[in-house]
């Protein structure tokens, strides 16, 4: 009754035509089913064309049914979203072509197949086999089947052969032709077109023309297939192309795909070259306004000054100790630049850093000069950086020392002192849990750790599925999608070591040979343990489920990565949160062990 009321308004079945255009794909569904439905009844059929006929114009198709192409090319959010899309919309198409005047003629069947196949249908079925559905497949096999069957018969009745021909062998399709004009008036126009042909370059710039030779004969024998058998008084012309218009878009596909294609270099080349104005300009804001060339002078003027004063700064010179070492005056700038060779990087580092403080045997790290608080104070748990690693970091041109006198120290001791007294009188939740779990499991035989065991419970509640179910799904590879991404993720947590194996085969064994008497987690891992390759088989769907989501989002993440560490790298505003960070850390931890940090992990 729902679909017949459908038909009484043209208007309702336009907007459903018209629902194609969305890309969501409850609604892509929806529309896709609802339109094969109607055509299993009366005058269905016929209105359904009308009405995608209709849609093509709103839509913006070239051709009737791009859209429904369209929709078996597109990947959908999910691999099940994007199956149930491709199901719906072969399903319309099986409707269109055995329901209606497709039922009862041959020529109609072929006429809308061809029109499918004439926009690449063929194609993105070959492209869907291997990786469809068991539903899907059936949809595929019953167009193949049904273009098969009319093929044959349409060749059988024009040849009059009990062996139809071979449509891909384009020697059998010519000689069919050259026989079944034979004796007719056909033949000289026939061998006119093929010595024309026979001139035609086949070089790749020409291949419009070849395209242009292909849209005329599927146009002429639509419409004349058209004509003869639906619309009897058709009167329009068959063929209204301007020629002139048509070779010259032809011509210049060729060209229009080269030049897009050097215009995705173009932008690559553009993209890459703002990312190094953007990393320069980084350079250029540095906060002490010291380029590269200027603190690789000042230390090669250390070095020389080091050089004049006559004394050995050998880290192996046993004449130097930490005690009896000092540092020579530094020598004023000089005019002239640093002679070549340039010292290695590591003997940059050890003369610009100083010499004392960057003996690594002699263990001195500079003290800073950090307020003493007014009594014990709660740690900021952080990983320092050794002094000698802090070159070349962002550490090595922050002072934190001058933030002391900005700092309310009282505020930050009154904040952060060490509460003392405090007891915890409460119990645990992870002691109540695992009572509560040595409680309900009493009768239950347990050899695996008590929070293990509870959370591979609470995880087995979630996916509501048996042991046996379970392992039917993996020996498949899940190939009805009962293991979702988010429960894979978990199992992957849960797989069995060596050693709970082992006890859990020893519990068994010992118990009559049964997996009953374990309780439910400890059943689910010796269930499991028995499934060659497990903890392979569940890596391998955990990354067939996001292999597509992670690679889509891959190239957007390491772009947006790339700008963000780029403009973090230079920020002014960030290296005094850094700052600031240092000043209270080092204040926190003042005498213990991670203070008098010169820098942090982050």
């Amino acid at each position: 009754i729902g679909r017949s009321e459908v038909l009484l308004s043209s208007d309702v079945l336009l907007a459903i035509a018209s629902s194609q255009y969305f890309h969501y794909a409850k609604c892509k569904v929806l529309c896709l089913e609802i339109l094969s439905g109607i055509c299993l009844i009366n005058d269905g059929h016929e209105k359904v064309l009308r009405a995608l006929s209709e849609a093509s114009v709103i839509l913006g198709e070239r051709t009737r049914f791009q859209t429904i192409l369209n929709d078996l090319h597109r990947n959908y959010r999910s691999e099940r979203e994007t199956e149930r899309v491709r199901t719906a919309a072969m399903s319309l198409i099986n409707a269109l072509l055995s329901t209606g005047s497709a039922e009862n003629s041959l020529e109609v069947r072929m006429h809308l197949r061809v029109e499918m196949l004439t926009l690449g249908l063929q194609g993105v079925l070959d492209s869907m086999r291997d990786s469809s559905s068991s539903t899907l497949s059936d949809h595929i096999d019953f167009f193949e089947m049904s273009r098969q069957d009319d093929e044959q018969n349409f060749l059988r009745d024009e040849s009059r052969s009990s062996t139809p021909i071979d449509l891909d062998s384009a020697s059998e399709i010519a000689e069919y032709i050259a026989n079944r004009l034979a004796s007719t008036l056909a033949l000289p126009h026939f061998l006119s077109m093929l010595q024309h042909l026979i001139h035609i370059p086949v070089d790749e710039k020409s291949i419009h023309i070849w395209r242009l030779f292909d849209m005329i004969l599927q146009h002429l024998s639509l419409q004349t297939t058209l004509n003869a058998v639906v619309a009897a008084d058709l009167t329009q012309s068959v063929v209204q192309i301007d020629m002139d218009e048509v070779l010259s878009r032809l011509r210049t596909q060729h060209d229009y795909d080269k030049l897009k294609e050097a215009h995705d270099d173009l932008e690559e080349e553009l993209r890459r070259e703002r990312n190094n104005s953007l990393e320069l300009q980084t350079r250029l804001s540095d906060p002490d306004g010291q380029s590269l060339y200027s603190r690789m002078a000042r230390r090669f003027i250390l070095l020389e000054c080091f050089r004049l004063s006559g004394e050995s700064f050998s880290p192996s010179d046993p004449s130097h100790s930490p005690r009896s070492l000092s540092l020579p005056p530094i020598c004023p700038p000089i005019g002239a630049p640093p002679p070549p060779p340039p010292p290695t990087l590591d003997q940059l580092r050890t003369f610009g850093d100083g010499h004392a403080t960057s003996r690594r045997g002699a263990q001195c790290t500079l003290k800073k000069n950090v307020p003493k608080p007014s009594g014990p104070m709660k740690s900021l748990n952080w990983t320092a950086i050794a002094d000698d690693k802090i070159a070349g970091t962002i550490w090595e041109k922050i002072d934190e020392e001058k933030l002391y006198q900005q700092l309310d120290l009282a505020e930050l001791s009154e904040n952060f002192s060490m509460a003392k007294g405090v007891v915890e009188e409460a119990e645990s939740v992870s002691e109540t849990l695992r009572r509560r779990s040595k409680a309900s499991s009493a009768s239950a035989i347990s050899v695996i750790e008590p929070r293990r065991a509870q959370n591979c419970t609470i995880m087995l509640s979630k996916l509501r599925l048996s042991n046996k179910q379970i392992k039917k799904a993996l020996l498949s590879m899940d190939q009805y999608d009962e293991l979702p991404r988010d429960m894979l993720e978990q199992m992957l947590k849960f797989v069995p070591t060596k050693e709970e194996i082992a006890r859990l085969r020893e519990t068994v064994q010992k118990y009559g040979g049964s997996s009953s008497i374990l309780a439910i987690a400890d059943r689910f891992l010796y269930e499991v343990s028995n499934i060659s390759r497990y903890e392979q088989r569940l890596r391998c769907l955990f990354i067939l489920t996001t292999f597509k989501e992670r690679l889509d989002d891959v190239s957007t993440n390491i772009q947006a990565i790339s700008n963000a560490s780029t403009s973090v790298a230079g920020s002014k505003r960030f290296k005094s949160l850094l700052r600031l960070i240092l000043a209270v850390g080092n204040y926190l931890n003042y005498g213990k062990r991670n203070g008098n940090a010169s820098g942090l992990l982050c």
